[in-house]
């Protein structure tokens, strides 16, 4: 604090002058950990209605740091262990998805869902995501492998139909590039939008999927306008956007492979669903616990302490 000083009725007068600190960094440690607790408001589909499922309302580890099939949730191996009738159990050439196999392909993903306030006449608000990045940390090794998912090259995304808690895909979310990044918008009918980045190869940046003890991954976002010169309706938007991790057995594989005993990828985990605003804001995922393993019943350790986890905290940013 500085003083400055100037004559009033004959006297002499000191006022307080505040310097403004500098905005005060992120607490990392804090802002993964609140990521991986409950979401900040309810998600609601295109006709008001809230989203029902755990995944919805708060971050969930399912297999954790270990791709593997026996890692992935009860409710996806018992798909092919016990299918519904007239389904039979899956013959041996598919335990390579339920089985100890070491899985070795990665792919992030990200949702966008309309929050209950969101007002679905916006039409003029983009979302901007960028600048993904997924860290592995191998057990005994305390530095984290960092790789940048590129924002220069393509990237799925899907309109999406939610209807008592089941996906139906309305067709491509097409991205426009604004400032080198992905940008989207909701459709007409308010739709939530899922996207992936590209599918990469663990074993490509070093990564022994049998050895980790720790995953996180990072997306960056904003609330950006669709025509610079249109009117600013991002007030009016209530957006939130969730990140997670998808394994696969390897480059080749793909949910259609499955068939016909489940149509989607179990989940390494996800984070929760957090607000986007103006400002930029990083969406982390992390395979700590709390919250742990959400329900496996696999018995397959996934998840490092959160107390561990913060004497090491992945270089995010």
């Amino acid at each position: 604090m500085t003083t400055r000083s100037f004559f009033a009725s004959g006297k002499v007068t000191k006022i307080a002058q505040v310097v403004v600190p500098p905005p005060p960094p992120i607490n990392v440690a804090a802002a993964i950990a609140a990521d991986m607790g409950n979401s900040e408001v309810p998600i609601y589909d295109n006709n008001g209605l809230a989203i029902q499922g755990s995944w919805a309302r708060k971050a969930v580890i399912e297999q954790g740091y270990t791709p593997r099939g026996d890692a992935a949730g009860y409710w996806w191996r018992n798909k092919f262990i016990s299918p519904t009738p007239p389904l039979q159990p899956a013959p041996p050439s598919y335990d390579k998805y339920i089985d100890s196999t070491p899985w070795a392909a990665c792919s992030p993903w990200w949702v966008i869902f309309p929050g209950k306030a969101h007002n679905f006449s916006v039409s003029n608000t983009r979302i901007e995501i960028y600048d993904a990045k997924v860290f592995f940390l191998h057990a005994g090794n305390p530095v984290w492998t960092v790789i940048p998912l590129s924002d220069s090259v393509s990237w799925w995304a899907e309109n999406m139909a939610w209807e008592t808690n089941n996906a139906a895909q309305m067709g491509s979310a097409a991205s426009v590039t604004r400032n080198g990044h992905h940008t989207y918008k909701l459709d007409s009918l308010g739709h939530a939008i899922h996207g992936t980045t590209t599918k990469f190869n663990m074993t490509d940046y070093g990564i022994v999927s049998a050895n980790l003890s720790c995953v996180a991954m990072q997306f960056k976002s904003r609330l950006i306008l669709d025509n610079i010169n249109g009117v600013d309706d991002r007030a009016s938007a209530q957006l939130l956007m969730q990140c997670g991790v998808d394994y696969y057995l390897n480059m080749a594989t793909n949910v259609s492979d499955y068939a016909p005993y489940v149509n989607y990828n179990p989940a390494c985990g996800s984070g929760r669903f957090g607000l986007i605003s103006e400002n930029e804001r990083i969406h982390y995922f992390a395979s700590i616990n709390p919250p742990g393993n959400s329900g496996t019943q696999s018995g397959i350790p996934g998840t490092m302490a959160v107390a561990t986890f913060n004497t090491n905290l992945p270089p995010v940013g």
